[in-house]
């Protein structure tokens, strides 16, 4: 139920979240596993991430879970 995506190149990625009111509440977790990330990670459709279109992980090994609203979008605790 747990929805983890590892992301384990330096190439741009895009990573697209599910539908979030098909959740039923668990998270999705994104971890990027090298030091040199640029991954994008979009919403679906018309939803957001916490307002945004999408959220980077540029950061070295950088991660995010997001939790699903059940009136659509995502957050982060």
């Amino acid at each position: 139920n747990y929805g983890d995506v590892l992301v384990n190149t330096a190439s741009a990625v895009t990573v697209n979240l599910p539908d979030s009111t098909l959740r039923n509440g668990f998270p999705v977790s994104i971890v990027s596993l090298v030091a040199n990330p640029n991954i994008s990670i979009a919403p679906n459709g018309a939803q957001t991430i916490m307002g945004q279109a999408s959220i980077p992980i540029a950061g070295a090994y950088g991660a995010f879970t997001f939790w699903p609203l059940s009136t659509g979008g995502w957050y982060q605790k």
